[in-house]
């Protein structure tokens, strides 16, 4: 199946995405919970005397192993609106992740980390679907008009999973006593059981964000017997020495407080790890303590249980999709999947979404390289954008992307308030008269008997692409091309496939060359700074060293005297110090200055809209939100207040 642009435009992947997008800021001042979009003033639940639960907890409370329902929740429950009604309860929800190494512990939090986050976890803050902030575990906060206090009040009443108080002693526990941490002190004063102040020495207005994007607590309750500063010494020694081969009580410490593999640990999400989890399967059920109700006094989530199912082969994963056995998928799947999917759909019963995304396609040239060749040649400006306009992307998107992506530098997608026109269309189109033209400028206009280029020294200027892409996928075939279209213009470069992990250790080692990766560039101002400066959470091949030895906390290559990625260090520095939000916009608009100036890396195709699928009988799934890894992917959704129609017939069976 094929679909030209104008179809393209139809779907209208970008409706209402401006208005989402082109309002992200920080309020400064957060008061009580208002109506609006979610949250609810103190007893303004429907016209309900009491709260209600899903039948499966009710038994429970019946048998008395579980307290009521009023008891679990806060005094003031956060109140979330449905996004099309209110739902049934029951059911489990299907969906699956691949297993991507063979490392067990490595292979949870890398395949499936995502998945879990936004299930089982919770910040203390979160995002509207505007991506304005709203309270979470909070009821409110207020950040001081100099940007150097952050007051958080915590909901009180609110508890953990296994019913332990959720207080600030959690908070001071993350900040003074995980492994490795100092002691906040009078920084991070906690008055009473509800309050905690943040304080910084100089003005951190953009500090509030990182409250919505990290987790700022452990559950104390449960970790003190494993912490050296809590435990009995001989219970602590005596749980030492029962674990397998030599361990410290830091590691063992760490190994409890990992929920994503323990599941005993508590958490504070819609669902918790289920004791019993068969092999190859994820089984997550329902947290009896969380803090969220609909507006009709009910208590979140509506579907009971959540299964993840584990599968190494692609054949398999597309079977289950193909026959309809997940109920809601977008990991794994990528623009180029579209076609098949809607080939499946009516077999499969469900449907597919293409939502808005931030993920683009890169060529990056390791900046740092070691190789004293390759390093010239990698950091000639003109080098760099003869390689952009040696690439056909108009057919890399029609041979293998439906048409549906946009061809485009790496930089804010046009929905973004920060969009930057020059950035992101910059030697984007395809001239290779114009290339080789602008590589014999840049001196290397000799070649060998075979057509390639030659370095002055007169060896041929040849690099490996490397990419943690998949066999016969799209992303695969488009990086082959895009190695095809270079050796037009005399560049032999060659594809290696490797696992992530072999990419993020390259990387990390500057022991690249050159890479191909898949990179999303943020929605959010206080995170779009990462890749653009080097450093982030994906690994930024164009850096390389050099992004390892701007961020302080790892160890890089010095780059020369006179790099121009001093100046955009500096711009960089400069944005994230600048208090005044409109300032702070132009020092943004600075660095992608830079950015379209200089090309750091070479982008391909960006906008590519990512694909969910969604099972027919699943509810109050809303159409045309974001789906970025940045905001936990589906996060936006509110899954828990999906529901089926007939949750009898989707019900969890070990």
């Amino acid at each position: 199946m094929r679909i030209s642009r104008r179809a393209f435009t139809r779907l209208s992947l970008a409706c209402g995405l401006a208005a989402l997008l082109g309002a992200c800021r920080r309020s400064e001042e957060v008061p009580a919970p208002t109506a609006l979009p979610i949250q609810t003033e103190p007893g303004e639940v429907g016209a309900t005397a009491r709260y209600s639960e899903a039948p499966m907890l009710t038994e429970q409370v019946a048998l008395g192993t579980l307290p009521s329902v009023d008891e679990r929740l806060p005094s003031l429950p956060l109140v979330l609106e449905p996004n099309g009604t209110a739902g049934a309860y029951g059911g489990a929800l299907c969906s699956s992740y691949r297993r991507q190494w063979s490392d067990n512990t490595m292979e949870m939090i890398v395949g499936v980390g995502l998945e879990l986050d936004r299930l089982c976890s919770e910040r203390l803050l979160a995002f509207n679907r505007d991506l304005t902030l709203r309270p979470n575990l909070c009821e409110w906060w207020q950040i001081n008009p100099e940007g150097t206090e952050l007051t958080i009040r915590l909901r009180e009443g609110l508890c953990w999973s296994d019913g332990s108080p959720f207080t600030t002693q959690d908070v001071r526990f993350y900040l003074d006593y995980r492994p490795g941490a100092r002691a906040a002190g009078d920084e991070v004063p906690t008055p009473d059981d509800y309050t905690v102040i943040f304080r910084w020495r100089e003005p951190n207005p953009d500090a509030v964000v990182d409250y919505a994007l990290r987790d700022w607590y452990l559950p104390s309750a449960y970790l003190r017997p494993f912490h050296a500063d809590f435990a009995d010494r001989a219970a602590l020694d005596d749980l030492l020495s029962q674990q397998e081969g030599p361990i410290t009580w830091q590691n063992l410490f760490a190994e409890k407080s990992m929920w994503q593999l323990n599941p005993e640990c508590p958490v504070l999400g819609p669902w918790r790890l289920a004791l019993d989890s068969p092999p190859g399967q994820i089984v997550l059920q329902r947290n009896p303590y969380f803090w969220q109700v609909d507006p009709d006094g009910r208590q979140l989530p509506y579907v009971d249980h959540v299964v993840l199912r584990e599968y190494a082969e692609d054949e398999t994963f597309r079977m289950w999709l193909a026959n309809g056995e997940l109920d809601y998928q977008a990991n794994g799947l990528s623009t180029a999947d579209y076609g098949w999917l809607q080939e499946h759909a009516l077999d499969g019963e469900y449907r597919v979404y293409l939502s808005p995304s931030t993920r683009h396609l890169t060529l990056q040239l390791n900046l740092a390289v070691a190789d004293e060749s390759l390093h010239r040649f990698a950091n000639r400006l003109l080098v760099r954008q003869a390689l952009m306009l040696a690439i056909d992307r108009e057919e890399i998107n029609t041979l293998h992307y439906y048409g549906l992506c946009t061809p485009r530098q790496f930089s804010p997608i046009r929905a973004s308030a920060h969009y930057h026109e020059r950035l992101s269309t910059a030697f984007v189109e395809y001239n290779p008269a114009l290339a080789d033209q602008l590589l014999d400028e840049a001196g290397y206009a000799q070649r060998d008997d075979k057509g390639y280029r030659l370095h002055p020294d007169g060896t041929r200027v040849a690099f490996e692409v490397v990419g943690a892409t998949l066999t016969n996928t799209a992303d695969d075939d488009a990086a082959m091309l895009v190695c095809h279209y270079l050796g037009q213009v005399g560049i032999e470069a060659t594809y290696r496939r490797v696992e992530y992990d072999v990419l993020s250790r390259l990387t990390r080692e500057n022991g690249i060359q050159a890479a191909w990766m898949g990179n999303d560039f943020p929605l959010l101002l206080w995170e779009a700074w990462w890749p653009l400066a080097g450093y982030g959470r994906q690994p930024q091949p164009w850096a390389s060293g050099y992004g390892h030895y701007w961020y302080p906390a790892t160890e890089g290559v010095a780059p020369p005297a006179g790099h121009w990625i001093y100046a955009l260090w500096d711009a960089v520095d400069a944005m994230r110090a600048e208090a005044d939000e409109a300032r702070k916009q132009a020092r943004f608009r600075e660095v992608l200055d830079i950015w379209a100036d200089q090309v750091p890396l070479i982008g391909v195709l960006g906008e590519a809209p990512q694909p969910q699928l969604v099972a027919n009988g699943l509810r109050n799934f809303l159409e045309g939100l974001p789906h970025d890894p940045q905001l936990r992917g589906m996060h936006l959704q509110y899954p828990q207040q999906l529901f089926w129609d007939r949750p009898e017939a989707h019900r969890y069976a070990p």
